[in-house]
């Protein structure tokens, strides 16, 4: 479209366009987040704007007895005793070092 195009346009010529947001892979998913100072949390994903997601139902993971697969076995097999978790319901988050997509155990 050129300047000649702009000054001919009307109400009934106007080019439509359609924006369309793509989804994040990991869109309406269980995951779990690690964030800054060592906070974890896992929750179900919901991406807000270009840079913030939000947890629902989520929780914060204060305590995880040991396991040889570290937090990737958290991610896939879930808590087991001995863990601490606090429920926390919605967070948003403005920073996350990396996100895990959670096994069948939520």
């Amino acid at each position: 479209m050129n300047t000649d195009d702009l000054k001919n346009l009307t109400p009934t010529n106007v080019p439509t366009v359609l924006v369309v947001k793509e989804l994040h892979p990991f869109e309406s998913k269980r995951v779990v987040v690690v964030m800054p100072h060592g906070f974890i949390h896992f929750g179900t994903y919901e991406s807000i704007g270009a840079t913030r997601i939000k947890l629902t139902n989520a929780s914060n993971l204060r305590f995880w007895t040991s396991r040889s697969g570290g937090l990737p076995e958290f991610a896939k097999f879930g808590p087991k005793r001995g863990d601490h978790i606090d429920e926390i319901g919605t967070v948003i988050i403005e920073s996350v070092i990396f996100i895990y997509e959670t096994g069948n155990w939520s």
